[in-house]
C-alpha cells in the first residue's frame, strides 16, 4: 500500500515541472470603532496585502489600499511550487491571508518597537478563486486605538493638501505617529517629524492639535532647530489656556489649538466665546482666540499658513507683524479683540498618567510576545506517515521542511528577545532624551533585522547542504526554488534596514494584531 501511494505521488510530480499559478482574488472591508460617534467607520487610506503564507517567506499576492468605504478587492496570482513525491499541484494552492496595515504615502501609525500597526486575518488554506474576508477590524484596545489615530490624522492631512495643494513639510511629507510611546509628561509630544502618542490616551481629537505642531516645527526646521527651540521655551511642560509661561511656549501651544479648530468644534466655540486672561501673549489661550479671529478675517488658514511659512516665527507679535507685511490692514480691529466677550471656563485635557501607559504597554507587549509556532501545512502528517524511511528522496525533502520551520522559529524567539531587551531600555521621552531615544531605536531595528539575515543565511546552507547530497534533479530544483525565494526576502530586510523602517510583512506574525471578525 505504501509503495502504492509513493508510485502515485511520483506520477502526480512528474506531471508538472513548475509551480502552478492559481489566481486569487480577495475582497473585504476593513472598519473601526469611532469614539467621537459611537459608530463603526470605515478604516479608509490603509496599506493593504494578500499573502500566500508559507512556513518561512510569507509571499505577496497582491498590493493596494482601501478605499473611502474601507473596502478592498485585490487579485493576483500565487501558490507554491510542487514538493515532489509529497505534494501534488492539488495541494500547491496558496494559503491566503490578508495584512492591513495603518500605512500610505502620507501616515503610518508605528510602535515604539519600530513596526507599523497591523490587522491580520485567519488564513485560509489551499485556496484560490474569489476569498471574501467579510468586515473585520483590530481585536485588541491598543489595535483599536491606533485605527482611531490613524483615520484623524489621514483627516486632518486631508485638509491640508485641500487647503494649501501641498503635503505636510519635512521629511517627505509623511507624519509617522509612534503609539503607544513612553513619554515623561505622560501627554502627546511632537516633533519636527514625528507625533509620540501615549498608551492609554483616549482624548483622540487632541490629533488635530499634535498635526498644528507638526506642521510648524516641520516648516520651522529640523531637529537641531526643535531641539534648540524645546529648550529656549521649555516645551517639555504641561499646558492650558490660562497658564502664563513665555512667548514661545505660548505661541507654540496657541498655533496647535488654533489649528484644532479646523476639525474640532468644541475646540472652535471655545475659542471664539475666550475671553482674554491676564498674561497677553504668555498665554496660549490669549493667542490661540487671536490666531482664530486673524484666520477669520485675512483669508482663513491658507492665509494663516503662507504667513507661518514666511518666516521663523516664535511669538504672536512676530507672527502679527508677518501677515500685516503681507496682508496689510487686514485685521481692522488690530490684535486686541477681547473686551465684551464671555467668560470661558478654564480648559484642562484629561491625558494618561504614567501608570496607565505602562499598563498599556505590559499589556501589548504580553500579547506580541506569546509564544508562536509556524504552521503546520495539511499534508504534513500524511505524507510522514506514507513516505517513512521508503524513499529517500522524500526524507530528504521532509528533512528539508523542518529545517525551514526550525529556523524560522528561532529567529522568532529572538526577534521576542530583543523586544523585551529593548522595552527595558527605552528611556521616558522628552526634549532630552530624544536623541537616545533615537538612538536606542535604530540598534533594536538593525539587531532584529540582522539576526533575521542571519536566519535565512543558515537556512539555505542548511539546503544547500541537502542538495549536495543528493543527485535527485527533483530535489535539486525544489531546493532553487526555495532558495531563490529566500534570497528575495533576504533583499527585502537588507532594504529595510538601510530605510530604517519595517514591513509588516518581514516580521513574525505574532507581532501582528488578531482581526476581529463581524458578521
Amino acid at each position: 500500500m505504501l509503495i502504492r501511494f509513493l508510485a502515485c505521488l511520483l506520477a502526480l510530480a512528474a506531471a508538472s515541472a513548475s509551480a502552478k499559478s492559481w489566481r486569487v482574488r480577495a475582497t473585504g472591508r476593513a472598519v473601526y470603532d469611532d469614539p467621537d460617534t459611537g459608530r463603526t467607520r470605515p478604516l479608509a487610506q490603509a496599506k493593504v496585502e494578500v499573502m500566500d503564507a508559507d512556513v518561512d517567506v510569507n509571499d505577496v499576492i497582491a498590493q493596494g489600499y482601501t478605499d473611502r468605504d474601507g473596502r478592498f478587492d485585490l487579485s493576483g496570482s500565487g501558490g507554491d511550487k510542487k514538493i515532489p513525491r509529497i505534494c501534488d499541484d492539488r495541494c500547491s494552492k496558496p494559503d491566503v491571508f490578508v495584512w492591513v496595515e495603518l500605512d500610505n504615502r502620507k501616515v503610518a501609525v508605528e510602535t515604539e518597537l519600530t513596526r507599523t500597526w497591523t490587522v491580520r486575518t485567519e488564513t485560509h488554506r489551499n485556496a484560490d478563486g474569489h476569498i471574501d474576508f467579510g468586515e473585520f477590524s483590530f481585536s485588541s484596545r491598543e489595535g483599536k486605538s491606533a485605527a482611531v489615530l490613524f483615520a484623524k490624522a489621514n483627516e486632518q492631512y486631508d485638509l491640508f493638501f485641500k487647503e494649501t495643494r501641498q503635503p505636510i513639510p519635512g521629511h517627505g511629507g509623511r507624519l509617522p505617529i509612534l503609539y503607544p510611546a513612553v513619554l515623561s509628561a505622560g501627554v502627546p509630544f511632537t516633533t519636527d517629524e514625528s507625533i509620540h502618542w501615549p498608551g492609554g490616551d483616549d482624548e483622540f481629537r487632541a490629533m488635530y492639535h499634535e498635526f498644528g505642531h507638526r506642521i510648524r516645527h516641520g516648516q520651522d526646521g529640523g531637529m537641531a532647530h526643535f531641539l534648540n527651540d524645546a529648550r529656549r521655551y521649555d516645551y517639555a511642560q504641561h499646558h492650558s489656556d490660562e497658564k502664563v509661561t513665555n512667548e514661545g511656549f505660548a505661541f507654540n501651544e496657541g498655533w496647535a489649538e488654533y489649528h484644532s479648530t479646523l476639525l474640532d468644534r468644541i475646540e472652535m466655540d471655545n475659542y471664539r466665546g475666550f475671553k482674554e486672561v491676564p498674561g497677553g501673549d504668555k498665554a496660549e489661550g490669549n493667542v490661540a482666540a487671536r490666531l482664530l479671529r486673524l484666520a477669520d478675517r485675512c483669508g482663513g488658514f491658507r492665509s494663516m499658513w503662507l504667513t507661518l511659512k514666511s518666516a521663523r516665527i516664535h511669538s504672536y507679535g512676530e507672527f502679527y507683524a508677518a501677515l500685516q507685511k503681507r496682508m496689510p490692514g487686514c485685521d481692522k480691529e488690530g490684535p486686541s479683540f477681547f473686551a465684551g466677550v464671555r467668560e470661558m471656563q478654564r480648559k484642562l485635557k484629561a491625558r494618561a498618567d504614567a501608570a496607565q501607559q505602562a499598563a498599556s504597554i505590559q499589556e501589548m507587549l504580553a500579547r506580541m510576545l506569546r509564544p508562536h509556532k509556524a504552521p503546520e501545512p495539511p499534508w504534513m502528517k500524511q505524507a510522514m506517515a506514507a513516505a517513512g524511511q521508503a524513499a529517500s528522496g522524500a526524507a530528504a525533502l521532509l528533512r528539508i521542511f523542518e529545517l525551514r520551520r526550525t529556523r524560522h522559529e528561532a529567529w522568532m524567539r529572538d526577534a521576542q528577545a530583543a523586544l523585551r531587551a529593548h522595552q527595558r531600555a527605552m528611556p521616558p521621552l522628552d526634549a532630552s532624551t530624544l536623541g537616545a531615544h533615537q538612538r536606542r531605536r535604530a540598534a533594536f531595528l538593525g539587531e532584529m533585522l540582522r539576526a533575521r539575515v542571519a536566519s535565512l543565511d543558515a537556512t539555505i546552507a542548511g539546503l544547500l547542504r541537502e542538495k549536495s547530497g543528493s543527485q535527485d534533479p527533483d530535489l535539486h530544483a525544489h531546493v532553487d526554488a526555495v532558495a531563490a525565494r529566500i534570497e528575495r526576502q533576504k533583499a527585502e530586510v537588507r532594504k529595510a534596514l538601510g530605510r530604517g523602517r519595517v514591513p509588516a510583512r518581514l516580521l513574525p506574525a505574532s507581532f501582528a494584531d488578531a482581526a476581529r471578525q463581524r458578521r
